[in-house]
């Protein structure tokens, strides 16, 4: 079964609890490159002075996936034959073994954050794509804020004054999104 059909019987029986789906995928990455092994040793640094089977060379696609956070994805595609060697399967195979990579990433970031307390399931989120889910909580939590504060932040950034006034919205913040330490935190 392709990752289209799944993902049709999985809206087709209702499953609507957070998971990531193929677009959550797509949209976290950033960038693909692609590259026989033969581009890669031609270019790249010699461990041998013997020299290549540059065919064989020929026959390895790697595709290399660069996600949103700057963590890297790979995959290959291996032709036997050359005569079977056909450069744009190679990269589409290449990058399907690279995007099958990223699904056990990313499963394990949304069990961290709905482990989270934050981030408890919901039921009124049922149906939105985890990026949704994740943006609709962080609006949510700074609306909260800003009611119960009434401490409005400059339109480009939220400056010191912030962090000092509201400690709890830069905890609630960093739990989603990583944490930061300023400058001034003590180590722990």
């Amino acid at each position: 079964m392709t990752d289209p059909k799944i993902e049709n019987e999985i809206q087709a029986k209702g499953l609507t609890a957070p998971r990531i789906t193929p677009a959550d995928i797509e949209a976290n990455i950033a960038s693909e490159h692609y590259f026989t092994a033969y581009g890669g040793a031609k270019y790249g640094c010699v461990i041998r002075d013997e020299p290549a089977n540059s065919e064989a060379l020929k026959l390895l696609t790697f595709c290399v996936l660069v996600l949103c956070n700057g963590f890297t994805v790979t995959g290959e595609s291996a032709c036997v034959s050359p005569e079977n060697f056909d450069a744009a399967l190679g990269r589409k195979i290449a990058r399907q073994n690279a995007f099958a990579k990223i699904w056990p990433l990313m499963g394990y970031a949304l069990r961290d954050r709905l482990a989270s307390p934050l981030f408890a399931i919901d039921t009124a989120s049922a149906g939105v794509s985890v990026v949704q889910e994740s943006e609709a909580k962080l609006a949510a939590i700074v609306r909260e804020f800003v009611e119960k504060q009434r401490v409005s932040c400059p339109e480009a950034t939220c400056d010191d004054r912030v962090y000092e006034e509201a400690p709890g919205l830069v905890e609630a913040l960093c739990n989603v999104v990583g944490y930061y330490r300023y400058p001034d935190d003590e180590e722990v």
